[in-house]
């Protein structure tokens, strides 16, 4: 019986085996965040890089583990950390690409004089991004740290949010 139970527990965790150095674990992230890249990849070619696809594609990320080499510092508290860290760092990166997208007017230069409306667009709009970054410092704060926040952190910067929101990139 004893020889059962013994047989049931399992002799190789996550955590012995990135402190005994194994390169399972390792060799897991890298496939995950490859097939992350991969993902992120086909999404722009296939669908134009629809930002929605992003709350679909990143969830791959809680396929992560726990070594020793890339992600030390990762456990189970933070299973949720990466995946809302790429959700923002996309949208925040996707909103950059289409400023600069918007901007570029192929070979003959940026055209963007100084008062013009290129560079007008371009200041409104990195000044309505800059707005949104408190939000997202203080949800990936959370969502590593699960601790406890005080409510008037949240209501102060919800009203940074809403320019943004209602902004459609044009005057």
């Amino acid at each position: 019986m004893q020889q059962r139970r013994a047989s049931i527990v399992p002799t190789f965790t996550i955590k012995r085996m990135a402190a005994e150095g194994a390169w399972m674990p390792a060799v897991g992230n890298v496939a995950t965040v490859m097939c992350f890249a991969i993902c992120l990849i086909l999404n722009v070619h296939l669908t134009g890089g629809s930002n929605r696809a992003i709350f679909f594609l990143a969830p791959i990320l809680l396929l992560l583990n726990q070594d020793s080499d890339f992600f030390a510092g990762f456990g189970d508290k933070q299973r949720y950390f990466p995946v809302t860290v790429a959700i923002s760092v996309y949208l925040v990166m996707t909103a950059i690409y289409s400023m600069w997208e918007d901007v570029w007017h192929g070979n003959t230069g940026w055209g963007m004089d100084i008062g013009g409306p290129d560079w007008l667009f371009v200041v409104k709009n990195l000044a309505l991004l800059i707005l949104t970054f408190p939000s997202h410092i203080v949800f990936n704060r959370f969502v590593w740290s699960y601790t406890k926040q005080a409510d008037s952190m949240p209501l102060l910067i919800i009203p940074l949010n809403l320019p943004s929101g209602h902004n459609n990139g044009y005057y």
